[in-house]
């Protein structure tokens, strides 16, 4: 069977998950709306340090009614930036160690010049440096599972800059100014772990009960140094750059 994993939205992961598990949709939001929110909280809280994880287990045994999962044969991934507008991808999306010349050279051509010690909030270049010698694991590029866990407060500041941007210490404000946020939508079939189902599972129960997806409901996945190609890049959203959800912060009583 081949079926991918969307999680675009609540509605697309429903609709992948009904796929990849002959349950229908409307049975997932029925199943999902039997198990109230605050017993969900209470029973993960009762189940010590992993509580959540074994929560979200549950969810699974009670909304698809089976303990196997299964794996999807590619997954959509969101990828959260601030570019130039005139950015189009058609490189793909490039690793750090692709990507800092020609990001060097676009800021640049913008007239942004280099501000490491402006009020303390540039780092040294070294530290980009340091990166680089790191080795692969630490290039990228980045994506989140759930579209919507890219605005958590605890990664919406890729919609800010770039992490080279500031690394390099050119003057974030300028940059800034002069682009837009993003979110890129891509496709992989590297690195599918059947984990990915509980929490396509969990972000949609929690839309079910109105809850905000945070990072929680999501799964990180790296590139490693690997280019996504650019054919394998389904859409690029730019965003308004006042768009609040890039900036803002939760209170702890939304959650």
């Amino acid at each position: 069977m081949v079926a991918e994993l969307d999680c675009e939205s609540p509605e697309s992961a429903i609709s992948s998950l009904a796929a990849l598990t002959g349950v229908s949709s409307e049975s997932i939001l029925e199943r999902c709306r039997k198990w109230r929110f605050h017993n969900f909280k209470r029973f993960g809280l009762r189940r010590g340090i992993n509580g959540f994880d074994v929560a979200r287990e549950e969810l699974w045994r009670r909304v698809i009614q089976s303990e196997t999962r299964p794996l999807p044969t590619s997954v959509c991934w969101f990828h959260a930036s601030r570019v130039l507008p005139s950015t189009d991808f058609s490189e793909g999306l490039l690793p750090l160690n692709r990507m800092v010349d020609r990001l060097t050279e676009s800021i640049e051509k913008a007239g942004i010049r280099r501000s490491r010690d402006h009020e303390g909030r540039y780092v040294s270049s070294h530290e980009h440096e340091q990166k680089i010698e790191h080795g692969s694991q630490s290039w990228g590029p980045d994506a989140s599972l759930v579209k919507d866990a890219t605005f958590d407060p605890a990664q919406n500041h890729f919609f800010r800059a770039p992490e080279a941007v500031v690394d390099l210490g050119f003057d974030l404000d300028a940059f800034i100014a002069v682009t837009v946020p993003c979110i890129v939508k891509f496709r992989s079939s590297a690195d599918i772990s059947e984990h990915l189902v509980d929490h396509a599972l969990y972000y949609a129960y929690l839309s079910t009960w109105g809850q905000r997806a945070g990072i929680d409901c999501s799964w990180a996945w790296s590139g490693e140094g690997n280019l996504v190609p650019a054919e394998d890049i389904l859409s690029v959203e730019f965003l308004d750059a006042n768009d609040r959800r890039t900036s803002e912060r939760w209170l702890d009583d939304e959650q």
